[in-house]
Parts: C-alpha cells; sequence; structure tokens
C-alpha cells in the first residue's frame, strides 16, 4: 500500500472541500508497532489561534480513545453519517456583548464577597465537629423527647407554686424574719462543734455549730457553709411544732 500516494489524493479532496466553502478536518487513526492507537490530524494550510489549537488537540485525544475500541469488521457494511451544523459566528458576538454588562455588574460583587468567603471558611471548618457531634445526638434527644413530654404535666403543676413561693405573699406562707442574737461560742459536747446561745423571741435556746452543703452557686458539688443547729426539733424557734410544717405532697395544703 502506497501510504504517501492516498495522503496525497486526501490532501486534493480536501482541497476540493475547502473550495466548496467548507473547513475540512480529517482525523486519521493508526495502531502502532507497540499495539497503541496514535492519532493524525489533517487539515489544510491555515492558521489557528491558540484555543483553537488546544480544543484541536482535545479531539485528537477524544479520537484516540476512541480508535482504542476499534474493531475492524470486513464483512459490515453499515456507515455512519453525522450532519454538523455550524454556529453563526455573528450570533455568538451578540450574545457576548449581551453578557457584558451582567459581568461587569457581578465583577465587583465576586470582588467584595472575597473577604467574606475567607471569614467564612474558617468558621465553617471550626463548625464541622460541632455539626458531627449534634448529628450524634440526635438518637439520645430522640430518646430524651417523649420522657420531657411525659413531665410536661407535672412542671405545669410546679409553675404556680414557684411563682408563689417567688413572691412576698408567697414567702410569707412559709416563714417569716427572726431577729435573733447569739453570744460568744463556748465547748460543747463534740469538741468540733462548739455550743452557743441564741437569744430570740425572748427564749434563751442552746444552739451548735456546724456545715451545711450550700447548692445556689454550685448545683453539682455544693459549698460548705457555717450554720447553727436547733436542738430539740426546733423547739422554741418554731411556731408551733415542727409536725405542723410537714405536707403528705408537694401540692398538698397544710
Amino acid at each position: 500500500m502506497n501510504t504517501p500516494h492516498h495522503c496525497a489524493q486526501t490532501t486534493v479532496q480536501l482541497e476540493k472541500l475547502h473550495a466548496i466553502g467548507y473547513k475540512p478536518v480529517l482525523l486519521l487513526g493508526k495502531e502502532t508497532k507497540k499495539r497503541e492507537s496514535k492519532c493524525e490530524i489533517l487539515i489544510l494550510r491555515c492558521t489557528l489561534s491558540s484555543y483553537a489549537k488546544e480544543y484541536l488537540q482535545k479531539i485528537g485525544s477524544f479520537y484516540e480513545y476512541l480508535c482504542e475500541g476499534w474493531n475492524q469488521n470486513s464483512c459490515g457494511n453499515d456507515e455512519i453519517t453525522l450532519n454538523l451544523t455550524p454556529c453563526d459566528p455573528m450570533e455568538i458576538s451578540a450574545t457576548v456583548e449581551q453578557m457584558s454588562p451582567v459581568v461587569e455588574l457581578i465583577s465587583p460583587v465576586v470582588e467584595q464577597m472575597s473577604p467574606v468567603v475567607e471569614q467564612v471558611n474558617p468558621v465553617v471548618e471550626q463548625m464541622s465537629p460541632v455539626v458531627e457531634q449534634v448529628e450524634q445526638m440526635s438518637p439520645v434527644v430522640e430518646q430524651v423527647s417523649p420522657v420531657v413530654e411525659q413531665m410536661s404535666p407535672v412542671v405545669e403543676q410546679m409553675n404556680p407554686v414557684v411563682e408563689q413561693m417567688s413572691t412576698k405573699e408567697g414567702q410569707g406562707q412559709f416563714y417569716h424574719g427572726l431577729q435573733f442574737e447569739v453570744s460568744e461560742p463556748f465547748p460543747g459536747k463534740d469538741p468540733n462543734k462548739p455550743d452557743a446561745l441564741m437569744f430570740v423571741k425572748g427564749k434563751e435556746l442552746v444552739v451548735t455549730r456546724g456545715w451545711q452543703r450550700d447548692f445556689r452557686q454550685d448545683v453539682k458539688n455544693g459549698e460548705n457553709v457555717p450554720c447553727w443547729f436547733i436542738h430539740n426539733n426546733g423547739t422554741g424557734l418554731l411556731d408551733g411544732v415542727y409536725k405542723d410544717y410537714i405536707v403528705s405532697g408537694l401540692f398538698k395544703t397544710i
């Protein structure tokens, strides 16, 4: 087979197509001795822009992929015809001109958004672990929700009591202020807990120094605060006896 002769004939055919207004490009694929597909592109003597050369090279690369899947069948007579419709350069230019004002309007906005995006990116990265933890918490929240719903009626019953205790009228139902004095401590039965005399309501009561937990500041562990313990269930300090202050339930009246 005389390959140079066939290439010359092919060039003549391309010249004829060019003469009648076409822009022919011929792709030739051939398998090398290493059984690799090699693409050769034949075009007429012309000048191509940089982006045209780039896209022509990409077309050649795609054609090489096509050649790798090419199986020659001497018995097949099927032909594939592609009808290509060239684009009107004037239409493309008009579209580009119409897009120019839009691009000019968008460009300043994009430039202004760049610093914001740079600031947001670190925040998004910091939020990622939090989002993962929230996702892990979802099953727990689903389990807790029914319990919270069951507790709602109890909370509704407690609200009036809490509101009443937070007012002066409510406080008057539970306690009232005391005027008292405490003498200098003196040794008691427990060497670590001294006693003293408390003068209250015209009475003289023996009281013992001790410690209690105050959970107002530290609700988990509390803190030790000093206090005076009244003996005999608060006899002499309470109005009445201690049993008068015991109720059978939180929502029961005395």
